[in-house]
């Protein structure tokens, strides 16, 4: 059996913690189905399986001592009660009729070198979300956690050649329950599909081919996930999808904001269709193409979004990109600022697992971005001054709040990991009397946490807002760096 994980990062909002759902998404395949192995597997001898941590006590991998020992890395200290439950896709399949990609009933026989198969393996785009809902004991004294589930799946294929199929998302409340005497296991309350055949949104609506007789490309990019106070949680996604046109077939773009709450899903427009669109009034791409996250202050959920930074006429970069800010809230989705910046996203903050946008109090948000990326061919990592943008949603404008790094050069496998506030600015009669504490980090998704060396990552830590900045740690992590506490208060 071999094990291959999904190409898509899976867990883009998701902040660890204690108590806080953490996601992976490996796909479990008989066979030595290590090259092209979509094209191989049947619906009956595969399966993907969504592996739930459920509760993850943070993991002491550094310490830092003011007694003058400094760093202290005990990566091996890793907790025996961590919760992992595994929801297999056949929950998909027994509950609507649907499939985690665009599983063949019957597949040919391997052939890894098989060009049809490459184009078949290239076509399907599995991946999943998750976000905590609520945790407590229940009637019977068993601890719990519920937690929302959503997942791309396909809910139509016309034949084993559609590699494609009608795409949508699988929502699911996913109940883990630790009973005293035994292990977890876990309950399905609730699930809702939104298969994109039968919506209302004609922007969605796959193209059904009438020769082939299968479907055109249609593809629901991972969701971003923020829960509100009122126990509401909000997805956004970003949808493609190719239009029938005079000439063929083009393609397109659009934004959607899903908002679940009681078991009800509903599900709204928020720009579209954007791809590859030129702003009239200025020229530029406008097209939402790179979500950098999504956080909310308790009633309203903010997500940041870049567009692309290709000026289609001239064939090269433009000197500014636009930059969509979206404000969610239970009544709905609307775009606050759209507004053009020097600065710009690169491959290190957009390929994150987590979510690179948060909430340090005030009606202020921070993001980070590049002022200069590496132009190459598929390239575009951060090239030079790593910074922090700052959102204040009260004066709705955007800003540099300050440089991380300056003139530091991103390795490919280097990734921004979640970023961490343990201290909330505060503001009394108007007057800033608290500033913010972050913490940022980017690693090597292949490092272990401890890694020391600039190469394998940096850590570092802000006291004021974000204004200014200091190494912490000469290593980091693509998972994020989080405050626990100290020997004497554990964080909250």
């Amino acid at each position: 059996m071999s094990v291959i994980e999904s190409r898509i990062q899976p867990s883009l909002s998701v902040r660890q913690g204690i108590g806080v759902v953490e996601l992976t998404v490996p796909l479990y395949m008989p066979g030595p189905y290590v090259v092209n192995p979509y094209a191989f597997v049947g619906r009956g001898d595969s399966n993907i399986v969504y592996l739930l941590n459920l509760y993850s006590p943070a993991i002491a991998r550094a310490r830092y001592s003011v007694g003058g020992d400094g760093w202290e890395v005990s990566d091996h200290e890793v907790p025996s009660d961590t919760w992992s439950i595994a929801v297999s896709d056949s929950a998909l399949w027994d509950t609507a009729g649907a499939l985690p990609f665009c599983k063949r009933i019957a597949p040919p026989a391997y052939d890894p070198g098989s060009s049809a198969a490459t184009v078949f393996s290239a076509a399907q785009q599995p991946w999943a979300r998750a976000i905590q809902l609520s945790m407590g004991v229940d009637d019977d004294g068993q601890a719990y956690f519920d937690t929302l589930l959503v997942i791309h799946v396909v809910a139509e294929m016309r034949n084993d050649d559609d590699r494609y199929g009608a795409k949508g998302l699988w929502f699911g409340v996913v109940r883990g329950i630790q009973p005293e005497s035994a292990g977890p296991y876990l309950d399905l309350p609730w699930f809702s599909l939104d298969d994109t055949r039968l919506g209302s949104e004609p922007l969605m609506v796959p193209v059904l081919d009438p020769v082939e007789d299968v479907y055109s490309s249609n593809t629901l990019y991972p969701a971003m996930l923020a829960r509100l106070d009122s126990g509401m949680v909000i997805a956004v996604v970003l949808h493609l999808n190719y239009a029938s046109v005079d000439e063929g077939f083009a393609p397109f773009n659009a934004v959607y904001a899903y908002r679940w709450s009681e078991g009800g899903l509903t599900k709204d427009l928020i720009a579209g269709p954007v791809a590859a669109m030129i702003d009239p009034t200025d020229g530029q791409p406008h097209d939402f193409s790179f979500p950098i996250g999504i956080d909310a202050d308790g009633e309203t959920a903010y997500a940041v979004f870049f567009s692309s930074d290709v000026d289609y006429s001239a064939g090269a970069r433009t000197t500014e990109t636009s930059i969509d800010i979206v404000a969610l809230t239970s009544a709905g989705a609307v775009v606050v600022l759209s507004e053009l910046v020097p600065q710009r996203y690169c491959r290190n903050i957009v390929e994150s697992r987590f979510s690179c946008v948060r909430y340090i109090g005030n009606g202020k948000y921070l993001f980070p971005a590049t002022d200069q990326i590496e132009i190459s061919p598929g390239v575009f990592n951060s090239l030079g001054d790593l910074v922090v943008m700052l959102y204040d949603s009260n004066l709705n404008v955007v800003s540099v709040a300050g440089v991380v790094v300056a003139e530091r050069q991103l390795r490919t496998n280097l990734f921004i990991g979640a970023i961490d506030c343990p201290v909330l600015e505060r503001v009394d009669d108007g007057v800033i009397v608290r500033q913010a504490t972050v913490i940022i980090t980017f690693g090597g998704l292949g490092q272990s946490a401890g890694e020391s060396g600039v190469e394998g990552g940096q850590t570092f830590i802000s006291a004021d807002s974000g204004a200014t900045w200091s190494v912490m740690a000469d290593f980091g992590s693509p998972a994020g760096a989080y405050y626990c506490g100290t020997a004497l208060k554990v964080r909250e």
